[in-house]
């Protein structure tokens, strides 16, 4: 590089002054392209991220996984699991990447399904519309004719247009890792109507088929290039809020706190909680494991009351949320309480998920 001057009785840069030498074997700027940050519009595409677990989950249509990454079948029966594979410190297996999870779909009985499909849903249906993009994934596994597609959708509310698929390829893995790639057009929106609802998005889908066998999938990136790029690894925080957006789970451990409360009546406590990051919507349900003695009311003097139901969402904003926790008796009406973990299984889950 060369050397930075200036003339002394001008302490910014002259016109003649050269900042930057850039390498010329590059030629141009296209290597540059590797380091531009947001490129890549998949969220947890290096599958880091699990809220919901690390499983298997006994995988049903419709059913969440890794954060963002999303079960869905056509044709019923069959057994499918997904699992976190975690990765040896260190581990080589792709070459300079060092993820620390994959993610691995397990088909061991197909029954009548004639689609057994992992894919992402993509808020809005504009994105990337009418575009020359890149879609690349490493991927390996037993399972043969892995078909890629994005389908756009255009939501609900009013008279929406009808689903559009492109199908982008197929593939049949190896027992090693591949990087594959495929270059496409995302097609456009002209002509087209979005629903009213604000929910419409375009999905990216790596489907079996019928075929039986296991497909580890990890690095998936999609971007508006005409070729593929280094694979965008996102710092954890960035990573993690962009999946709040759409999830998220409090999971505090054995008597730890999940938030403040007051107790509304001897019975009742309502709970406020702050989520991390504004979510998509307002979410409409409150996950939780299904235990009501999994929960339980701090209120002095009364000590640690367990609940008689599981906690219900009382109130909600995209923001916050107000959490009904009833007990039956033994609260201070006006008191200050906390609603508490009884159990290590014990969550709150808010999903805003497409």
């Amino acid at each position: 590089m060369t050397n930075y001057t200036t003339n002394a009785a001008y302490p910014y840069p002259s016109a003649t002054d050269q900042l930057v030498d850039y390498p010329t074997t590059a030629g141009s700027l296209a290597g540059y392209l590797d380091y531009l940050p947001n490129r890549n519009v998949i969220i947890n595409g290096a599958m880091d991220i699990w809220q919901r677990g690390g499983g298997g989950f006994i995988a049903t249509d419709g059913m969440y996984t890794a954060d963002q990454w999303r079960y869905a079948q056509t044709g019923a029966g069959g057994t499918h699991t997904v699992t976190r594979v975690d990765q040896p410190t260190g581990s080589t297996l792709i070459a300079g990447m060092n993820p620390r999870y994959y993610l691995r779909l397990s088909n061991t009985v197909v029954g009548s399904a004639t689609a057994q499909i992992i894919g992402q849903r993509i808020e809005d249906v504009r994105t990337l519309a009418g575009q020359e993009c890149t879609l690349s994934a490493w991927i390996k596994g037993t399972a043969t004719g892995i078909t890629a597609k994005a389908v756009q959708n255009f939501g609900t509310g009013g008279s929406p247009s009808s689903a559009v698929t492109t199908t982008l390829g197929t593939a049949t893995p190896t027992t090693s890792w591949v990087r594959l790639h495929v270059h496409f057009t995302m097609p456009s929106l002209s002509g087209k109507t979005i629903g009213t609802n604000e929910n419409s998005f375009v999905e990216i889908q790596f489907d079996c088929g019928a075929s039986l066998g296991t497909l580890d999938i990890w690095g998936v990136q999609l971007e508006q290039n005409t070729t593929q790029t280094a694979f965008e690894r996102r710092p954890i925080q960035q990573e993690l809020a962009l999946c709040h957006r759409y999830y998220y789970r409090e999971q505090p451990g054995v008597s730890n706190r999940f938030s403040s409360a007051k107790a509304a009546s001897a019975g009742v406590a309502e709970s406020q909680f702050y989520l991390p990051v504004p979510m998509r919507i307002a979410p409409t349900n409150l996950y939780q494991s299904g235990t009501a003695a999994h929960y339980g009311v701090s209120n002095a003097p009364s000590g640690i009351i367990a609940l008689t139901s599981v906690p219900a969402l009382a109130i909600a904003s995209n923001r916050v949320v107000l959490i009904s926790a009833i007990c039956g008796a033994g609260l201070v009406a006006g008191n200050a309480s906390e609603l508490i973990s009884q159990n290590g299984a014990a969550y709150l889950g808010f999903s805003a998920e497409l």
